[in-house]
């Protein structure tokens, strides 16, 4: 299932209740909070035990946002149980250094595994638990709905 947001596309696959999303408009920097909250909603409803994150067009992360993330919108992300994150890597190493800050405040705290990438399809085979076949039709479906 396919879900368009205001500068994110999020996909779903119920078989692996994996949420796949990515940050599609890098210009619109005015809809950070709201994207995330968005993908805290629609995870609450859906329920997915997996989470491939593309940030690799992620705007710049303002320091407000990158405070926001680790104390508003982390604790809520851990309520979540995400038993395994793959995300794809920001091009910009503002971004990369702004994630990996967050990520080890949150490491302690969270049960998750967690991987970085820097293509898609090694993430998706990765959390379709090295299925390639699965990986591979995730991505087709992908490709076909952007």
């Amino acid at each position: 299932m396919i879900y368009r947001f205001p500068c994110v596309t999020v996909l779903f696959d119920a078989n692996l209740r994996l949420l796949w999303w990515k940050w599609v408009d890098a210009s619109k920097d005015v809809a950070f909070k709201e994207v995330f909250e968005q993908l805290l909603q629609l995870s609450d409803e859906l329920k997915p035990f997996r989470w491939l994150a593309d940030v690799s067009s992620l705007p710049a992360v303002s320091l407000i946002h990158q405070h926001w993330l680790s104390e508003s919108w982390l604790p809520q992300y851990r309520r979540l149980h995400i038993q395994a994150l793959a995300i794809l890597l920001p091009s910009s190493l503002h971004n990369q250094l702004a994630l990996e800050n967050l990520v080890d405040n949150a490491l302690p705290t969270t049960h998750c595994d967690m991987q970085y990438f820097t293509e898609v399809l090694a993430a998706l085979d990765w959390l379709a638990l090295m299925d390639e076949e699965c990986a591979a039709q995730l991505h087709r479906q992908w490709l076909a709905a952007v």
